[in-house]
């Protein structure tokens, strides 16, 4: 990336890094000016609301990179920033004054880079957004001229399979496959699933000295099911011979190891409509620029970034004994030396 006179800062969320980016939409002839910047990105399961607010900032005179590292280039001093919340009928129902907190002191340590790591300010609100209600953001500079922007709250997903009560087989080849479904929660727009293969292992005759470790397979991403209504029961068929080609992969053989294959999580995430439309928007400017310029698509008012929502749930899936025996014999996992279901290795 060129050296540029503007300088985009993102938002660590509370739940995963949302995009860094840089922007060359500004007039580059203008006199300094600060755009403001708020992001945020909300679930229900939360115990309290996070959002940043920054600024970018356009200066002719002054090395963008240097001003970077200051604080009071990117963040504002005097603000006031305020979450209102409605019911279904755009009744006012609650208006919270967030205030200000260091991310780092929050356990959301800002990532080193062109920005300085101390401070890492976000706006906060103890309070668990409610699935039945929209959220709205409002920051306040003093100047008449305030930024907001609104979501409605992804719903919890309802797992449907796999489910502990009932064994998962996960066996290879091309007819290996299982089902995952559930029903689809309230302003969801797309899915993602991601799938944690967990294990064990230990020097060989010593399973006192376990070690627990662990491998994800993203399973899909950014789903859009024919039927997206609320409560509408959605089937996707995984081919479970990827989890054999992973483990392959990632797993080394090693032959003073042994390893005993354990529940599986299935953790599913679902992402509202204006997630989903970023996203897309950040995949199409990447296709032509490999991420140079800030992608278009924004739903802040006097401002730019995305105040939207998500959600997860994981799902634990107890393995078969026909499948804990196939990753103890199959031919492309037996070197791993993985304990078949009566607890010995595969001859």
């Amino acid at each position: 990336m060129k050296p540029s006179r503007i300088i985009l800062l993102t938002l660590l969320s509370t739940t995963t890094l949302l995009f860094n980016r840089c922007s060359t939409n500004f007039d580059l002839t203008s006199e300094w000016k600060d755009i403001t910047i708020v992001y945020g990105l909300l679930n229900f399961a939360d115990s309290a609301i996070y959002v940043k607010v920054n600024k970018a900032f356009l200066d002719k005179k002054n090395n963008a990179l240097v001003q970077a590292q200051i604080p009071d280039s990117i963040y504002y001093n005097n603000i006031n920033v305020t979450l209102s919340e409605y019911n279904s009928s755009g009744v006012l129902t609650n208006t919270f004054n967030m205030i200000r907190v260091d991310g780092n002191e929050e356990g959301y340590i800002k990532e080193s880079g062109t920005f300085p790591q101390s401070p890492n300010y976000l706006y906060k609100v103890k309070y668990s957004p409610k699935t039945d209600r929209t959220y709205k953001v409002i920051v306040n500079k003093g100047d008449g001229n305030a930024s907001s922007a609104s979501t409605p709250i992804v719903g919890d997903i309802v797992v449907i399979r796999p489910t502990p009560a009932i064994p998962t087989a996960m066996l290879p080849g091309n007819t290996g496959g299982i089902i995952a479904s559930w029903k689809a929660p309230k302003n969801a727009k797309f899915y993602d699933l991601t799938i944690r293969i967990n294990y064990i292992e230990f020097p060989n005759g010593q399973q006192q000295d376990s070690v627990q470790k662990s491998f994800e397979w993203k399973a899909f991403d950014e789903y859009i099911p024919d039927l997206p209504d609320a409560g509408i029961t959605i089937e996707y068929k995984i081919f479970t011979q990827t989890m054999y080609d992973l483990m392959a992969q990632y797993i080394p053989a090693n032959p003073n190891i042994t390893r005993k294959i354990r529940p599986a999580d299935f953790i599913f995430a679902a992402g509202a409509t204006d997630l989903y439309t970023y996203l897309q928007v950040v995949k199409a400017k990447e296709g032509i620029t490999q991420g140079i310029i800030q992608p278009d698509y924004t739903n802040v008012t006097n401002g730019i970034g995305l105040f939207t929502s998500r959600s997860f749930k994981s799902s634990q899936a107890v393995l078969k004994p026909s499948t804990i025996d196939s990753i103890a014999c199959n031919k492309m996992t037996k070197a791993l030396r993985f304990l078949n279901s009566q607890g010995m290795l595969c001859p």
